[in-house]
């Protein structure tokens, strides 16, 4: 059946004014039904729902097959423009597929990809995927995830932040690894300040070398500064707490009393007796099979009676504690 009209400037109009319209092809072939404007580069093709208020008010539904826009020549473009309900939802009960050979431009408020019961994979197979948003008030990246996130690089992994960087774990670790063996270096460089607070302990574990430089020759620019505690009671000393200075106080009637620990090489501590009053005073005992400079393994040393003093002990070889520095009369006794 052909409806034809030949005259210019002449429409025709399919208008049911209270049914419906229902245009069926049955035919098995390609392109059963087939709607197609060619009136030249200023024609245009609308399907509109003028009344209908329902998400469904226009669908596109294959039962069997899929759906597919192509623009072989040009731009497609499906814009929701409602202020307050103009939200677009692309929803796959499988997968969703999105292919571009070009740039992808969203230019949005918020731009939420949401996978509910699967992964989210941006794969870029030969350029660049570039997360980038240019405003200077509110321009944040924010990356949240409820369970792990991993980042794998094989090649270089840059983090460069144009006022700061932050790495934050609210409740667990950071951890910063390198697993390879000739490779695995990881290079921390400031070129003004660097400083690192901790509110607990700091526990840095070597196997190889450690080197500090200040400029290319000299450490002169480098300070670290020593832990100290102030005892009010007797403590067993910990191999992270070697390089501390330990204040005593009025403790335990008077003296306070340190254990030290196991005598390994390096291993130093310093002690201050702040207290001239007769009977307050500091008493270092080695650990059995250990001996203090001057004594026999297992012993103490005291600090006077009544004079402020100070001594540092240092482990140079195996079982034995060396006094480095001090002042005052410090004595040995059979504890």
């Amino acid at each position: 059946m052909l409806i034809q009209n030949t005259e210019a400037s002449s429409d025709i109009t399919i208008d049911s004014v209270a049914g419906s319209v229902y245009i069926e092809g049955q035919e098995n072939i390609a392109y059963a039904i087939l709607i197609t404007a060619d009136g030249g580069t200023s024609s245009t093709m609308r399907l509109h729902n003028d009344t209908g208020t329902a998400a469904t008010s226009i669908e596109l539904v294959s039962d069997l097959g899929g759906n597919t826009i192509t623009s072989t020549a040009g731009l497609v473009a499906i814009n929701a423009l409602g202020v307050t309900a103009g939200d677009m939802t692309l929803t796959a009960g499988d997968d969703f597929a999105l292919t571009v050979t070009g740039d992808i431009t969203t230019s949005a408020a918020t731009v939420t990809i949401t996978g509910t019961t699967r992964g989210i994979n941006l794969n870029a197979t030969v350029g660049a995927i570039d997360v980038t948003t240019a405003s200077t008030t509110n321009g944040d990246i924010n990356i949240t995830s409820v369970e792990d996130l991993t980042v794998t690089v094989t090649g270089y992994l840059n983090m460069v932040g144009g006022a700061s960087v932050t790495l934050i774990s609210t409740t667990g670790p950071l951890d910063i690894t390198t697993a390879s063996t000739t490779n695995g270096d990881i290079v921390l460089t400031a070129a003004d300040n660097m400083t690192t607070t901790v509110s607990g302990d700091s526990y840095t574990t070597i196997t190889g070398s450690w080197t500090l430089r200040a400029g290319t020759t000299t450490l002169d620019e480098i300070y670290f500064q020593r832990r100290t505690a102030l005892i009010t009671a007797t403590t067993t000393l910990g191999t992270w707490q070697s390089g501390g200075v330990f204040f005593n106080s009025a403790g335990i009637d008077g003296t306070c009393a340190f254990i030290l620990p196991t005598a390994t090489v390096n291993l130093q501590y310093t002690f201050c007796d702040q207290s001239a009053v007769s009977g307050d005073i500091i008493k270092i005992t080695a650990s059995s099979g250990d001996s203090i400079e001057g004594g026999t393994a297992g012993k103490s040393i005291l600090s006077p009676v009544s004079a402020r003093a100070s001594i540092t002990l240092v482990c140079g070889t195996i079982t034995n504690w060396q006094i480095m520095s001090g002042s005052g009369t410090w004595t040995h006794t059979a504890n």
